[in-house]
């Protein structure tokens, strides 16, 4: 006993020395009671040497999460989505939320319950009867004593879920497969992917057996046997289908963009009605064939007494978009939506009381972005503030940097090097600068009256502001700003540089520059108004656009001597705001939240659909990588943010394994992709382990590292996180495995920072009582999670 104690205590002492280096202190009692019971056992101490022990991994707290959306409010944050609901009666009202929650009302809306299922996130909720009740988002969850208790019982992240009766029913996940039960939702089977439907948004199961898929494209998809098989049903319309609706076989409604079209045959024939808010709808519901009622952008909710023929407009909902809406009786409806909004109609849908949300967070007026990577971006706001971030969005900082400025635009240089433009109200114009990476700022101000449009930092201590009629320059870290002034004087909305000598600007005039802006060149006066100019980086002669009204975008592959002219398809609006990222990838934003992709030097368009109201002004975006980017514009939105979808690296090994008291050198392995979204299908393991004994498999979203611990190596920065213990299993010499599907541990929750995106470094500890340490750590494993 003395030996064994001996080596605890140098153990203990390893500890202390390894979180001195951390600068760590202290450990949770909630670790503490989950661990004990399994650290105890697996190194063969009493439990009250475990307390000790369980500083090794007192680093699994969990950390706080990111929204997994593809476009979210950044700053300010924004409460969740009300993403649906359903009215039992008058008086019992459940609401899903986006981050996970459930809100539960029994007496109309006046007093509400919250209810967590275990889900951290939810898109789909539906009550067969007041106790039994499914949930769904990333799993399903089922509930049968009318939502005291959730039992999860499919991981796999759900669009939308759909109910026949109490045994029979069907789900479509995000990655367009179709989930089926028989038995109530204790389980589920995966009869896979529909061929031909990309993003999923509805599903309906009738008792009949008839089910209905709605999808982008129009596509709505047709299956008169639960989805054993399926026929693509003609729409006439080319418009993303975001909800469908059955009363019988024969008469349906779906919701195509702003359309609503009915069906009397089945789905052979659709007959489109008239909207008359002009918004893209979201959900809708029919009582009978005759009484339906529909939501949708910016609150907009409308209802009908014979069967679409005729809509009419209600009001008071509120200016949220309203993603859900479901009805009791004639005159008792219910809608929910963005922004937590949740609202109620006791007059048949004709008016409406917001009972929760309904209006948007107000963010600052922001018309400028500038990002040096994926991780650091500001953006410069109109109520004297530059906002900064350090870890791609989770979290802005407001910086004071002038009183009553009006901030229009923001560069930097790099992460410490930056410069913003802008005016006090009506008065002169000013520039401000930072050296330590927009924590303070210092303020030049101009005697001029005049607007700053664009600034643009090409050096630490070099830059340029340009707007009405002139250009001026700084080569001293903006302490002096003498004018460069191009002629023929004009107006300049957009500024780009690729290197620190060629540079353009462009808005009623064209000027190009090789000397880092001391002199200009013409190149020509534009036939239309061009708001901004962006260069891809790289050899010359440079690639570049402008964009600017009526939906034009010019390209240039001689570094401006030539220009051609192209529209994105469809759209006519003003192109205001543009971030090439190279040849091939560039992004433009304009009016209508416009946002579009080329990823064939603009080529082609692919046009994507931020959850902003739909009037809103982009005017500026900035993109780090060809999927991580930011927007923001009018109707004070704030900032938003795009999390990247790049295809993921394939896993690493790296870093050295311990060698056990068997002689073998356990290996880790892995196979799939990391997915946050699938569900499963990503199994991390390790070979060569001590037989029939306990470990674990810990991680890092930190980094790497390579540093002494317990007789092996630490391969993680901390903090670190656990996974559930495992059994090595095998018997034999060297015949331990240890096996871990990481997507289940996705999948439930338990670390909600693990969207797409994050990085991830990991490795198994496993006990080994022979060895000199009692322990065992394999090689680690570098990984990225996927949508």
């Amino acid at each position: 006993m003395a030996e064994k104690s001996s080596k605890f205590w140098t153990r203990v002492y390893l500890l202390d020395l390894l979180f001195a280096r951390e600068g760590l202190s202290s450990h949770s009692a909630r670790t503490e009671r989950q661990l004990i019971g399994f650290l105890a056992p697996a190194m063969n101490y009493p439990s009250r040497y475990a307390l000790v022990l369980i500083s090794l991994l007192s680093f699994l707290a969990l950390p706080q999460g990111a929204s997994a959306q593809t476009w979210s409010a950044q700053y300010p944050q924004q409460p969740p989505a009300a993403t649906d609901l359903e009215a039992l009666s008058a008086l019992d009202v459940w609401v899903a939320f986006q981050d996970g929650t459930l809100q539960h009302t029994t007496n109309g809306g006046v007093n509400w319950a919250s209810v967590s299922p275990g889900a951290s996130a939810l898109a789909a909720l539906q009550f067969q009867s007041g106790s039994l009740g499914w949930c769904a988002g990333d799993g399903i969850w089922r509930t049968s004593n009318a939502g005291q208790s959730w039992q999860q019982t499919h991981a796999a992240n759900v669009r939308e879920l759909s109910m026949a009766s109490a045994s029979q029913g069907a789900a479509v996940t995000t990655a367009g497969h179709v989930l089926t039960t028989t038995d109530g939702g204790l389980s589920w089977t995966d009869i896979g992917a529909v061929a031909g439907l990309s993003s999923p948004t509805d599903i309906q199961v009738l008792p009949s057996g008839h089910t209905w898929l709605t999808g982008a494209a129009g596509a709505l998809f047709f299956s008169m046997n639960f989805g054993a098989t399926w026929t693509l049903v003609s729409t006439g319309t080319s418009a993303q289908l975001t909800a469908v609706h059955f009363v019988n076989a024969s008469q349906g409604w779906i919701c195509a963009g702003a359309d609503i079209l009915r069906t009397t045959d089945g789905g052979a024939q659709w007959t489109p009605q008239t909207n008359p808010t002009g918004g893209v709808l979201h959900d809708l519901f029919f009582l009978t064939s005759d009484r339906g009622w529909a939501a949708g952008a910016q609150g907009a909710v409308l209802s009908t007494t014979n069967g679409g023929a005729t809509w009419s407009a209600g009001s008071g909902a509120g200016s949220a978009d309203l993603l859900a809406i479901d009805a009791v009786d004639f005159f008792t409806v219910w809608a929910s939506g963005a922004a937590g909004s949740v609202a109620k109609s006791t007059s048949g849908g004709a008016t409406w009381s917001l009972i929760a949300g309904g209006t948007s967070v107000p963010g600052p007026f922001v018309i400028g972005i500038d990002a040096s990577d994926s991780l650091h971006a500001w953006a410069a706001t109109f109520d004297s503030n530059v906002l900064r971030t350090q870890d791609g969005g989770a979290n802005w900082v407001s910086i004071p940097c002038g009183v009553n400025y009006q901030w229009w635009d923001v560069s930097f240089f790099d992460d410490l090097n930056g410069y913003a433009c802008g005016k006090r109200q009506s008065f002169f114009p000013s520039v401000a600068y930072t050296k330590d990476g927009g924590l303070s700022w210092n303020q030049i101000a101009f005697g001029l009256q005049m607007d700053w449009h664009d600034i643009e930092a090409i050096a630490p201590n070099v830059a340029l502001v340009a707007g009405d009629t002139f250009v001026f320059r700084t080569t001293d870290g903006g302490l002096s700003w003498p004018s460069t002034t191009p002629t023929p004087l004009g107006t300049y909305y957009g500024m780009d540089f690729v290197d620190g000598q060629n540079g353009w600007i462009a808005g009623s005039e064209v000027f190009r520059t090789t000397d880092g802006g001391s002199t200009w060149t013409h190149l020509f006066t534009p036939s239309i108004a061009v708001w901004d100019v962006d260069f891809a980086k790289g050899q010359e002669p440079f690639t570049g656009w402008m964009v600017g009204e009526q939906g034009t975008v010019l390209k240039t592959v001689d570094s401006g001597a030539t220009w051609s002219s192209s529209q994105i398809p469809g759209y006519l609006g003003h192109l205001l705001g543009m971030s090439v990222v190279d040849a091939n990838t560039l992004w433009v934003t304009g009016d209508s939240a416009f946002v579009a992709r080329s990823s064939d030097g603009g080529a082609s368009w692919q046009v994507e659909q931020p959850a902003i109201p739909s009037g809103t002004q982009l005017r500026t975006i900035k993109f780090a990588n060809p999927d991580k980017g930011w927007i923001s514009g009018s109707h004070d939105i704030g900032v938003w943010g795009r999390n990247s979808d790049l295809p993921c690296p394939s896993p690493t090994v790296y870093c050295t394994a311990q060698t056990n008291s068997q002689g073998c050198l356990p290996a880790i392995a892995s196979s799939g992709t990391a997915s946050q979204s699938a569900g499963s299908g990503f199994t991390i393991s390790a070979s060569g382990l001590i037989a029939q004994t306990n470990g674990l498999f810990f991680y890092s979203k930190v980094g790497p590292d390579a540093a002494p611990f317990l007789g092996g190596t630490l391969c993680m920065q901390l903090p670190l996180v656990r996974t559930a213990p495992l059994s090595t299993g095998g018997s034999g010499a060297c015949a331990g495995q240890a096996v871990l599907d990481f997507n289940i541990h996705i999948a439930v929750g338990s670390d909600p920072a693990l969207v797409a995106g994050q990085n991830v470094w990991g490795q198994f500890w496993t006990r080994d009582p022979a060895s000199a340490s009692t322990t065992n750590l394999t090689n680690a494993l570098q990984f990225v999670v996927c949508p």
